[in-house]
């Protein structure tokens, strides 16, 4: 952009342009506009010297009417661009993207508006935003910023998708690209949630958002989120279901609980977030943290985040396959070295290797007594031989002699100790250290005797 290009809107009606720095000016408005309109925005082009976006309000003059003007050519000629917008709703302000041409954004005394063809047509972004007036709008990286009067600040998280619109064709699959992501963590606070009756902010969603684009219904979707390695990190199936909860159990309000939302095969445009972790552990059991928010609380256990780097995001739509790259960042707010993330990272993915291994003894062991096995050949494994304490399964998990270990307890620590590894990005403890050593050497044992006693 050139420094010495300024434009000038005054509110009764008159549009300026200088081009050397503000030593002469000319007056470029349109014959249309009056004394009583209002010059409410000027944008200058981000990619043309000779590019600029108008918006007027002449609601002084009672009309109602949207009106944003655009030229190309310095003011020499201008053009009236509000096809699409309500015939009510004075515009407040234009803008354009600052990372693709041709994209822009207005907000009127009623909602905000996107054009994907520099103005030639426009569509709405309201979705669940009040109807308001809309003072001003600043884009920053790929999110929206939206400042209202009296109807506080909106944020629409991640637009980019809007982006790839701009000279596209229409198709009948698009995995849109999905911008950077952060490793968050969702809630911090550490008390019970504030009730539903405070008024608060909204958390962003946490973790990537992916985006894809459906021309027609499709059978079967599977979103698969791959290293750089090209193994599996987790996956999605659009025939997924909800977990299904016993509420009569629960020990705390149902509006806690965050309603599931699957892939969906349906025609049109959706957004889906992977929570940049493993997959869950699978035969934990599931509860909500009293560290709540309300109708957004997931259920835990969590599997690991993954470490920061690049990963492909393929999505298969009824055999066909679709990938994209993402880029996974440390939270810009941690201060952690290399090193220190490198050994968090692999004592997380060796606790929750360790549970697995445990758990694929456990549905070995179902599917034995389903057979007709008796239980007594599943008796735990003492150090004195003694079984009369337990089986193999199920024991205290207040256990801390090694020779007193179930599956069951071990699980339990493995859990609480990468609950204490992913809880901050620190650098692990010595004792946290020795902890994962010392429990992963217990399930070597452990697999070990399932192997040699009783597989």
């Amino acid at each position: 952009m050139d420094k010495d290009i300024i434009w000038a809107g005054t509110d009764d009606g008159l549009i300026q342009v200088t081009r050397d720095g503000g030593n002469t000016w000319t007056d470029v408005t349109p014959t249309s506009i009056t004394s009583w309109d209002k010059i409410s925005q000027i944008d200058a082009g981000h990619f043309d010297a000779g590019t600029a976006y108008v918006a007027v309000n002449a609601i002084r003059k009672d009309d109602m009417q949207p009106h944003i003007y655009k030229t190309h050519d310095f003011g020499e000629t201008w053009e009236e661009v509000v096809t699409g917008m309500h015939p009510s709703g004075p515009v407040n302000v234009v803008r354009e993207d600052p990372k693709q041409k041709g994209l822009l954004f207005a907000g009127t005394e009623r909602e905000v508006y996107f054009s994907a063809d520099d103005g030639a047509s426009w569509q709405s972004l309201r979705m669940n935003m009040p109807a308001s007036s809309i003072r001003d709008l600043v884009v920053h990286e790929n999110d929206l910023v939206i400042g209202t009067h009296g109807r506080s600040i909106w944020i629409l998280d991640d637009f980019s998708p809007l982006r790839e619109l701009v000279g596209r064709s229409d198709s009948e699959v698009h995995l849109f690209q999905p911008s950077d992501a952060y490793r968050v963590r969702f809630n911090m606070f550490s008390d019970t949630p504030l009730p539903p009756e405070e008024p608060t902010g909204q958390n962003p969603l946490d973790g990537a958002l992916i985006d894809y684009y459906l021309g027609s219904d499709a059978q079967k979707l599977e979103l698969n989120i791959l290293d750089s390695k090209g193994g599996l990190v987790n996956s999605f199936s659009s025939e997924d279901v909800a977990e299904v909860l016993d509420t009569t159990q629960m020990q705390h309000p149902t509006y806690w609980i965050r309603p599931f939302k699957g892939l969906s095969g349906e025609p049109g445009h959706h957004r889906f977030v992977w929570n940049l972790r493993y997959k869950e552990p699978q035969g934990a059991n599931r509860a909500f943290a009293i560290a709540a928010v309300q109708y957004d609380t997931p259920s835990g256990s969590e599997g690991p985040f993954v470490a920061p780097g690049t990963y492909t995001v393929q999505l298969k739509v009824d055999g066909e396959i679709m990938e994209k790259n993402i880029t996974v960042k440390l939270d810009p707010r941690s201060e952690m070295s290399e090193e220190a993330l490198a050994l968090q990272t692999d004592l997380s993915l060796q606790t929750y290797k360790d549970y697995g291994r445990l758990q694929e003894i456990r549905e070995a062991i179902d599917v034995s007594l389903a057979k007709g096995r008796k239980k007594e050949k599943l008796m735990a494994f003492r150090g004195d031989g003694a079984p009369e304490d337990g089986d193999l399964i199920y024991g205290s998990i207040y256990d801390s002699e090694l020779e007193d270990e179930t599956i069951v307890g071990l699980q339990s620590k493995l859990l609480f100790l990468l609950n204490v590894l992913q809880k901050t990005d620190a650098r692990p403890t010595t004792a946290t250290q020795e902890a994962a050593a010392l429990l992963d050497k217990r399930v070597v044992e452990m697999v070990e005797l399932w192997n040699s006693t009783y597989k």
